[in-house]
């Protein structure tokens, strides 16, 4: 067995491949609205650069889960001890926040923008 899964757990390695996989779609998500942004509103002579926070948010999922990886196989913070794993499991639960408000924020601003 790897030595990161007999540190974690199997259940916090479960919830970290999940939240590596959530993460890597989300971004994915980010980038593909920031693309079709100035296409759906060219009317308003939008360019590229108005998809810049979309590209900023996935810029940022993917350079967390990158530093969440690095601190996991010991490359910083020691061999990846128990602060190391903390701080994995800290930035894990950011991201997640993250991806959960700016669902709660498109679903509560449909809802008000057009109605239930």
């Amino acid at each position: 067995m790897n030595s990161s899964v007999q540190r974690l757990g199997p259940g916090w390695t479960i919830a970290l491949a999940l939240d590596t996989v959530t993460t890597s779609l989300t971004a994915l998500v980010s980038v593909g609205i920031g693309l079709l942004l100035p296409g759906t509103t060219e009317d308003y002579d939008m360019s590229l650069a108005d998809g810049i926070p979309f590209f900023a948010f996935a810029a940022f999922l993917l350079v967390s889960l990158a530093v969440t990886a690095a601190l996991l196989r010991g490359r910083f913070g020691g061999q990846g001890g128990a602060r190391a794993i903390r701080v994995c499991l800290a930035l894990s639960a950011v991201r997640l926040g993250l991806v959960v408000c700016g669902f709660l924020a498109c679903v509560v601003y449909g809802a008000l923008a057009y109605g239930f």
